[in-house]
């Protein structure tokens, strides 16, 4: 990550002297993903809320959709998870308009993880069940694999191992 953060400097650097914008934007989310990697993130958090801000200046949807995701992701490992849902909420909104399948299972998912977190089994179900059905429509073997899991600790939770083994 050193040598990233290093690079990604420099590379934020030429687009502002480039007046790159949609260019700005990728190095500041890089520069937010390399700081995530480090655990930083107070800085991270910065680096995405920026480009946050330029992607939305752009009014492109797509980068701001996985930008928003990228702000979700630091709340919920910082068990933030009232913000992590909101930016999630957010992204998928905006990867529902888009059609973007795979990005909304992944964001089911991590929706899902919240209410399982907060331990509202049912929720968590609901979203990981719509998770789980995308992800079977475009054939996200990943993503169906996880849910799948998902699903069966949830049943594992509540002490319904029956069920629990329908989806290990």
């Amino acid at each position: 990550p050193d040598t990233s953060i290093i690079i990604g400097n420099e590379s934020l650097k030429l687009t502002i002297k480039l007046n790159w914008k949609k260019g700005n934007a990728k190095a500041l989310n890089n520069l937010g993903v390399f700081y995530w990697l480090k655990s930083d993130y107070l800085r991270s958090l910065d680096y995405y809320l920026k480009a946050l801000k330029m992607y939305e200046g752009l009014g492109d949807k797509n980068h701001i959709s996985g930008v928003l995701c990228n702000i979700g992701i630091v709340h919920y490992q910082q068990t933030e998870n009232s913000i992590a849902l909101d930016y999630w909420v957010r992204a998928l909104k905006i990867s529902e308009e888009l059609g973007n399948k795979r990005f909304q299972a992944n964001l089911l998912c991590n929706i899902g993880n919240i209410y399982n977190s907060k331990l509202d089994y049912s929720k968590s179900h609901d979203y990981y069940l719509k998770s789980l059905k995308l992800a079977e429509e475009i054939g996200e073997k990943n993503t169906v694999a996880i849910n799948l899991s998902n699903i069966g600790n949830l049943y594992r939770y509540q002490k319904n191992y029956r069920n629990a083994l329908d989806y290990y």
